[in-house]
C-alpha cells in the first residue's frame, strides 16, 4: 500500500497553504476591475456577477470571523469592497 501524507505535512505548512490561497483570493477578486471599468464606462451592466460575488464574500467573511483567520478574512473585505464599487457603477 503506498505511503499517504500524514497529517503533520499539512499542519506544518497550513501558514504557506493559507497565504498563497489568500493571494489567489485577491488575485480573483481584482479581476473585477474590469467588470468595474467596463460598466463605469457604460458598455456593459453587468450586475450579477458582482452581486453574487459580494454575497460570497460576505459568508466567507463570516466564517473567517467564525474562526479568527486572516488568511480568510482578508480576501474577503477587498472582495466586498470591489464588488459594491462595481454594483455602485452600474447603478450610478
Amino acid at each position: 500500500m503506498p505511503d499517504v501524507p500524514k497529517i503533520e505535512f499539512f499542519e506544518r505548512r497550513t501558514s504557506l497553504f493559507g497565504a498563497l490561497g489568500a493571494a489567489m483570493a485577491i488575485l480573483m477578486f481584482i479581476a473585477l476591475i474590469e467588470v468595474f471599468l467596463s460598466n463605469w464606462r457604460g458598455d456593459s451592466a453587468i450586475w450579477m456577477q458582482p452581486a453574487a460575488t459580494l454575497f460570497n464574500c460576505i459568508c466567507w467573511l463570516g466564517y473567517g470571523l467564525g474562526i479568527r483567520d486572516w488568511f480568510v478574512i482578508t480576501p474577503q473585505i477587498f472582495g466586498i469592497v470591489l464588488s459594491v464599487a462595481t454594483i455602485a457603477a452600474v447603478l450610478l
